[in-house]
């Protein structure tokens, strides 16, 4: 499994090799979740607020905030063009065309099992960090998908959507909604397909 990369200039680097990707094949990729657009425009964005940065040294801590925040979504941006990548296409090839590889030839492969023992161990002030146990069967897991909703007393609940994705088993997701009850899942997912849900933690902030 393909590790991301955590250094700013290696985010940079795929996420532009990514856009380009995506804007030469529509033909394999035809609707990323953040088309080449986006990408060069929070990319073009995080280079001038990079360069603004280390200009103005008496902003610095502003400046380094905004650059932060400014990554996170960019790496945000890029997992979830991968999991929609790898959801696309299973040739090497194709996925080398943005930036990514599957790092060993296709080979058929059922789905993964299901996450077990999903547990939120700290949460509060906006963060939740989760943690589980990875599948004991199944295809090997390529990405993990995390679910959340908000569960309402006076209406409809939402429906579940992906809030993050992790490559590893847990998880720091930032910038919850805070007063309300959350639910969070995660499901295993490889090219073959995605496993059942795991277990449901709610919490509120």
């Amino acid at each position: 499994m393909p590790t991301f990369p955590t250094k700013p200039a290696e985010i940079i680097a795929l996420l532009k090799t990514m856009a380009a990707g995506f804007s030469a094949h529509p033909d394999i990729f035809p609707n990323p979740p953040h088309p080449s657009d986006d990408l060069n425009g929070e990319g073009t964005s995080y280079d001038e607020e990079h360069t603004a940065n280390l200009e103005a040294q008496a902003v610095a801590e502003t400046a380094k905030e905004k650059e932060k925040r400014r990554l996170e979504k960019i790496r945000n941006m890029v997992k979830a063009n991968i999991a929609y990548a790898i959801h696309v296409t299973q040739e090497e090839r194709e996925l080398n065309l943005i930036g990514w590889s599957n790092r060993s030839a296709p080979t058929p492969t059922p789905p993964p099992e299901q996450p077990t023992s999903l547990q939120a161990p700290r949460y509060g002030d906006g963060t939740v960090h989760l943690r589980w146990t990875a599948p004991k069967g199944g295809g090997k897991v390529q990405a993990y998908r995390i679910q959340r909703r908000e569960i309402h007393t006076d209406g409809p609940d939402t429906e579940w959507m992906v809030c993050d994705m992790s490559f590893t088993t847990e998880a720091t997701l930032t910038n919850q909604p805070r007063g309300i009850m959350l639910e969070y899942r995660v499901i295993s997912a490889n090219i073959a397909g995605d496993s059942e849900a795991s277990n449901v933690v709610s919490l509120t902030m």
